[in-house]
């Protein structure tokens, strides 16, 4: 009702392929096809053709679907020869439509783009302090390509700290101290200016600046998923000066360290 017909999930997100599939079932079969849905395997690439398609048939049974739209590696390495090698037999199973890889950087993206084969679907990280895969047309001149993979961006809210309203919880992403420290300070400053709140802001000027495919956000209740849907479907209205002013705190952000937007690089994890 919300318009959310995109379901991105994995095998390693706990039990969420089974309660997605406990959804889907529930729908009517009209509404059912339309659900695109994006799952993850975990391989080296190394593996046999054989294990790619019993991973993927496990996907199938939890999804409770005939067959999986999308299936992605859950690491770029993985996007290696002997898989290549191995994608026309498990296309050829028809229990997955388009295949692909999730990844996080650039190198990790001219790698894969330069194979080969190039994925259907690719993968990657977008949100208001990581713009480096945010514009099809930019990637497509970056890398020489006339055309590139279908892009779907993730971690818009990384990791909910954009939309969390206590600086001092960034803290998870190292040590608080210069530009670390003064980005959540910078980007509140900008809602304010905007009088928008954390969740608008960082829906809105995705939505004014972004140009993929789709857009992958998280939620932890229906609730939340209500609220999202809806701030989504309104006009971003987002003033230009905003937008410039913006794009100084994300360049900040970018030069201060790579493990500002790499939930895999903080302290922990």
């Amino acid at each position: 009702s919300l318009g959310i017909t995109h379901f991105d999930t994995a095998q390693a997100y706990g039990e969420s392929e089974l309660r997605l599939g406990d959804f889907f079932a529930s729908l009517p079969s009209d509404e059912k096809h339309r659900a695109v849905v994006s799952t993850k395997i975990m391989l080296s690439g190394a593996e046999p053709v054989s294990e790619a398609l019993h991973l993927i048939e496990g996907s199938v049974d939890r999804l409770r679907l005939s067959e999986i739209p999308i299936v992605l590696l859950h690491r770029a390495n993985a996007w290696d020869p002997k898989w290549i090698d191995g994608i026309p037999e498990i296309k050829r199973s028809r229990l997955v439509r388009k295949l692909g890889v999730s990844l996080y950087d650039l190198d990790e993206f001219s790698s894969v783009i330069s194979s080969p084969v190039t994925p259907d679907v690719i993968q990657v990280p977008v949100n208001v302090l990581d713009w480096r895969f945010s514009r099809k047309d930019l990637l497509r001149a970056m890398f020489g390509k006339d055309t590139i993979p279908e892009i779907w961006g993730r971690s818009v809210f990384l990791q909910g700290l954009l939309l969390a309203d206590n600086p001092s919880l960034w803290g998870v992403t190292g040590k608080m101290d210069g530009v670390h420290h003064g980005i959540p300070h910078a980007l509140s400053a900008l809602r304010d200016e905007t009088h928008k709140t954390a969740l608008e802001f960082s829906l809105g000027i995705l939505k004014e600046g972004c140009d993929l495919d789709v857009l992958v956000t998280g939620a932890e209740t229906s609730g939340q998923v209500r609220e999202i849907g809806n701030v989504w479907r309104k006009h971003p209205d987002m003033p230009r000066e905003c937008v410039v002013s913006f794009a100084g705190c994300a360049m900040l952000a970018s030069l201060a360290a790579g493990s500002l937007v790499d939930p895999r690089r903080w302290p922990g994890r």
